[in-house]
C-alpha cells in the first residue's frame, strides 16, 4: 500500500501562507481539532487532502496556497491521496520506535539512521520523522539478521559491528499488535499538554 499524503503543523500552516503557530492558535479557538488527525509521538498529522479542503470549511474562508500544497505533495513521493484517516495504515515516530524495541533514549535511534542501520522516516514532517510500521518491522528484521550490515549508509562505508544495538532490534509483540489494532496507548498516544497548560497541569 502506498503511503498517504500528510501534514504536520508547519505544512497545514505552509498551506494557508502561515505558521505552525497560528495552526496552534486555531486549535485553542476550536477552528480545527484533532478529530481527523493521527497522533504520532504526541504530535498530530492531517492527511493532506483534508488540508487541502479545510478553508472552505471554516466560516472566515483560508485560502489555499496551491503552489505550496503541491510542493509539500511532491516532497512525500511516491504517496497517494487518501481520503479516509481510518484507512490509513500504522505509523510510528520516535516515541513509537523507542517502545517498540524497548530503547532508553531516542538519540539511539538517530544514531543508527547516521550509521546507515536504521532507514531514513518515510516522511519527514515538521521537524520529525516518521515511518510506515512496515518499514521499521522489515528493517529490524533485515538488521537482526546481519547486525554489521549498513543497508543505508553510502555504497562505500565501512561495515561494523555495534555490540550497543544488538538488542535493538527485537520488536516487542504486544506493542506491534497494539499499533496494528490501533489500541496502542504507550509514549507518543497522546499529544500532551505543553507551556502554560502543562504549568497549570503541575500546580493543580
Amino acid at each position: 500500500m502506498m503511503k498517504p499524503l500528510l501534514a504536520g503543523k508547519t505544512e497545514f500552516g505552509m498551506a494557508y501562507d502561515t505558521t505552525a503557530v497560528r495552526v496552534s492558535e486555531w486549535i485553542t479557538r476550536a477552528n480545527l481539532d484533532y478529530s481527523r488527525a493521527l497522533i504520532v509521538s504526541g504530535s498530530p498529522y492531517w492527511l493532506l487532502s483534508f488540508v487541502r479542503g479545510y478553508g472552505e470549511t471554516t466560516t472566515r474562508r483560508r485560502v489555499l496556497n496551491e503552489g505550496a500544497l503541491q510542493a509539500i505533495a511532491d516532497a512525500q513521493q511516491p504517496a497517494s491521496w487518501a481520503s479516509d484517516i481510518t484507512a490509513v495504515p500504522p505509523i510510528v515516530g520516535q516515541q513509537e520506535v523507542m517502545a517498540l524495541f524497548g530503547l532508553e533514549h531516542g538519540t539511539l535511534v538517530q544514531q543508527a539512521q547516521a550509521r546507515g542501520t536504521f532507514p531514513a522516516g518515510d516522511w519527514h514532517l515538521s521537524g520529525s520523522h516518521l515511518w510506515l510500521l512496515s518499514t521499521v518491522l522489515d528493517a529490524a528484521e533485515l538488521m537482526a539478521a546481519d547486525l554489521t550490515a549498513r543497508p543505508w549508509a553510502p555504497a562505500d562505508a565501512a561495515r561494523a559491528r555495534h555490540k550497543s544495538l544488538d538488542r535493538a532490534w527485537q520488536a516487542d509483540a504486544g506493542v506491534v499488535e497494539a499499533l496494528r489494532s490501533r489500541t496502542y496507548d504507550g509514549p507518543g498516544s497522546k499529544i500532551l499538554p505543553r507551556g502554560r497548560a502543562a504549568k497549570k497541569i503541575t500546580e493543580e
